[in-house]
């Protein structure tokens, strides 16, 4: 039998608690913006085809949505036993999403608990939660046999793997092409590791820079493609996480998109939604639950009782020491008798 591992109840409930809060407080600062700009008027800020009155970013963008979504089905997907490939997966996203906005926001911080002192506390408090995810998968694990994350099968795996292998490809060397002034522009020195660092193309208040966003996406969809070609325990959340992270990259894209001349970005973005859309469906379990868990109810602290008990030793439902057709043994003699029959008696 496999040895395999699962997360204690007390850790699921920690990790659900942990995405249930970043749920919450991302959808307040969601609904904050659609008070200010509409839900219509919202969608096409993130969309980038409008900007706020005034110019002023709004709090959120399509990463925030994104994160959400996240966080919601983490949290369900922790009442399994087996939820600790969804903790890792959602961890390592937020850290990468949200590391920068605590440096960017941090930087301009006076200390004061308005609107921006919120938003620096936001982003470290979600990079808090992330950490606070990892750890619990790492002191919250249980060996158990047979109970072990479900890995891709090899040939969904293989071909998920390549899909993100190209998109990765794809959005690097789109990078590339535009630092060496390959597509035609021309940008001011410094330009491009402003994008990374914050100094451009940050779209909202809680934002990633559009640069930093590119490349760590690159890196995760490298990360899940190795996981999901060589089949560990974390390539299906891993993979079907990051592709959930492909739409805000390909959102504003694809909004401006002209049917009539589309560009190499347009197509790179279209493709990744394609390949996002894919990847989940080779990723998603069958008749399993979610996020790739196999769909049993035990607790491991209900079963770690019954560890030391000799399992060998106890008959199986139904059989009497041979075949389960084998009839059942004769009964014994009545009460009061000698235990046996002489030659010639009868009971």
């Amino acid at each position: 039998m496999r040895q395999g591992f699962a997360l204690a109840s007390g850790a699921r409930r920690v990790g659900a608690l942990v995405c249930g809060v970043l749920a919450i407080v991302e959808a307040g600062w969601v609904a904050q913006d659609v008070s200010v700009v509409g839900g219509d008027g919202l969608w096409q800020v993130w969309a980038g085809l409008a900007v706020p009155v005034g110019g002023a970013p709004l709090n959120t963008s399509v990463v925030d949505a994104a994160l959400i979504g996240l966080y919601v089905v983490t949290a369900v997907a922790a009442f399994r036993a087996v939820a600790a490939g969804a903790f890792v997966a959602v961890g390592v996203v937020t850290l990468a999403l949200r590391a920068p906005a605590v440096l960017i926001l941090g930087g301009q911080w006076d200390g004061s608990l308005g609107v921006q002192g919120q938003l620096v506390l936001t982003a470290a408090g979600e990079v808090l939660g992330a950490v606070v995810l990892l750890v619990t998968v790492v002191r919250g694990r249980r060996v158990m046999p047979g109970r072990e994350p479900s890995p891709p099968r090899a040939a969904a795996g293989v071909a998920a793997g390549l899909l993100l292998l190209v998109v990765a490809g794809m959005m690097g060397a789109w990078q590339f092409s535009r630092m060496a002034g390959l597509d035609g522009t021309e940008q001011p020195p410094g330009f491009f590791w402003r994008t990374v660092t914050g100094g451009y193309l940050v779209n909202a208040l809680l934002g990633t820079p559009f640069g930093w966003l590119s490349w760590s996406t690159v890196g995760l969809c490298a990360a899940a493609a190795v996981a999901s070609m060589t089949r560990t325990p974390w390539a299906r959340p891993m993979g079907i996480a990051v592709a959930w992270l492909l739409l805000p990259l390909a959102v504003p894209v694809l909004a401006a998109t002209k049917l009539t001349a589309p560009t190499v970005g347009e197509f790179g973005a279209a493709f990744a939604v394609a390949a996002a859309v894919v990847v989940a469906l080779l990723l998603l379990p069958r008749a399993e639950g979610p996020f790739g868990w196999r769909s049993d109810s035990f607790d491991p602290d209900e079963i770690a009782g019954f560890a030391g008990q000799d399992t060998l030793t106890m008959p199986t439902f139904g059989a009497y020491g041979g075949t389960y057709l084998d009839p059942p043994p004769p009964p014994g003699p009545p009460p009061g008798g000698a235990g046996y029959l002489g030659p010639g008696q009868s009971w």
